[in-house]
């Protein structure tokens, strides 16, 4: 009974929320808001069927399990067990650590686990409610993102846009539970909107947004920082450079690109104390003990086999990236698909792929440049896409979970694709307009106007 009292008052609550988005979203996108609520609502009913009566395990139902078991604990003694969830919760040593078979201690994996004690602890031990809440929360989360790059680029189409960062399929079902990635991007749809509040001059707004996003980005996933805070910085620096004429790009260039690195360098600092394994100095060894961890994992979704050796040296690594950045890009596609979950990603990235291949054919590698050169927006996608997705086909050798991990960046991989298909489009139609001008034919002798007739006074 708990569960459906608590799920019902999440889903109003939602309902609520989605009500006042619709009101501030352009008007040809409504429609669309209320379909995408529909469609995270039925993510998260496959989410938890799919976990709970199909494959009967996953990350989603670990973390929902064993925080419903500390979140029992809450229930008993509050007081003294909730600093040490808070504890869990930012990653340091508490008094719970071998209560409930919690592993990942120390890890934004401990911090899921305290997160879903505190969220089901407060919806009253529904774990169902707990998952709604998670779902909705991203779904708010994406509409952020949305209304943020919207606002950065107004003449773009709306409905590209919203279907590139809200409507995404990947991004919805990965985001719909209890998973680090739906944490992930209520960050980034805060951390997008601080970014326009400073263009926008709104300075609540970026005073409320920036610890929020660096504090769920820090906890949940930290890696998504640095190619967040690159492309941010490269748009600045870009968008100013642009607006700036004659002796201003002498006085203020140097005071653009200082602004920007201190921007680059506070985003890897911050990174490096959340987690010191992505520090500058460790990075390779970090990505060589994941790739050896997914080296040794057998199934049919894993990209190496156990008896291939991780590469460990900083020129191996970066031998890796071109075919890392293709599977984060381009996989799964048909030939990939063994399962289910393969096939409808893989259908989902053959689409993707197919756009991109076709405005690659018709306007070329200069003719992407181009249009990068045109649009700080543009560049900033670009940036966060590759670096982010980079990172991601490197540590990861698992197409289940590269589908997953890449999540945080397909709203900017998306939004990438739409530009260039506008911008193909707006080319196309050019000479269409042009050939629609009637040609040049004899001069004539203008009309006479005509005059209304004077009649004689009777």
């Amino acid at each position: 009974m708990i569960d459906v009292l608590m799920s019902a008052m999440v889903l109003l609550v939602v309902t609520a929320g989605t009500t006042f988005f619709v009101r501030r979203m352009p008007q040809i996108v409504r429609p669309l808001v209320w379909l995408a609520y529909g469609e995270y609502i039925l993510c998260t009913i496959v989410q938890m069927v799919w976990t709970r009566l199909i494959v009967e395990g996953g990350d989603t139902l670990l973390y929902t399990e064993r925080g419903g078991a500390l979140a029992k604990y809450l229930d008993q003694s509050f007081w003294f067990t909730a600093p040490e969830v808070l504890r869990l919760l930012f990653q340091q040593p508490s008094g719970v650590d071998h209560y409930a078979d919690i592993v990942g201690l120390g890890t934004n994996t401990g911090s899921m686990f305290a997160m879903s004690a505190f969220t089901i602890f407060f919806l009253g031990g529904s774990e169902y409610a707990a998952h709604a809440l998670v779902a909705g929360g991203s779904f708010f989360g994406a509409l952020l993102v949305f209304k943020a790059l919207n606002d950065a680029q107004p003449d773009l189409n709306p409905r590209g846009v919203f279907l590139a960062t809200v409507l995404f399929p990947s991004i919805a079902f990965w985001t719909c539970a209890f998973h680090k990635e739906s944490f992930c991007l209520m960050g980034i749809g805060l951390a997008l909107t601080a970014w326009r509040g400073v263009y926008r001059r709104k300075w609540l707004r970026v005073v409320l947004c920036t610890p929020l996003a660096i504090l769920l980005l820090g906890l949940f996933r930290a890696p998504t920082i640095p190619p967040l805070a690159l492309g941010l910085a490269l748009y600045l620096i870009y968008d100013r450079f642009r607006k700036a004429r004659g002796a201003e790009v002498v006085i203020l260039g140097p005071l653009y690109l200082a602004v920007g690195f201190v921007l680059v360098a506070a985003g890897m600092i911050l990174v490096s104390q959340l987690d010191p394994s992505l520090a500058v100095d460790k990075l390779g060894d970090t990505m060589g003990q994941k790739q050896a961890q997914w080296g040794k994992v057998e199934g049919g979704s894993t990209l190496e086999s156990s008896e291939d050796v991780a590469p460990a040296t900083p020129m191996e690594q970066l031998a890796n990236v071109p075919i890392a950045l293709l599977n984060a890009l381009f996989r799964p596609q048909i030939f990939d698909i063994h399962n289910v979950g393969t096939a409808v990603s893989a259908v989902e990235m053959s689409i993707v792929t197919y756009f991109l291949i076709r405005s690659l054919l018709r306007t070329g590698v200069r003719g992407i440049l181009s249009e990068i050169e045109k649009s700080p927006l543009l560049l900033m996608c670009a940036v966060i896409t590759f670096v982010g997705c980079t990172f991601v086909g490197l540590v990861t050798l698992n197409l289940g979970s590269l589908a997953r991990y890449r999540v945080p960046f397909l709203p900017f991989y998306g939004t990438g694709i739409v530009f260039l298909s506008e911008r193909l489009k707006q080319t196309r139609a050019g000479p269409v307009a042009k050939s629609a001008v009637p040609a040049a034919g004899p001069r004539l002798a203008p009309a006479m106007p005509k005059v209304a007739p004077r009649w004689k006074k009777v």
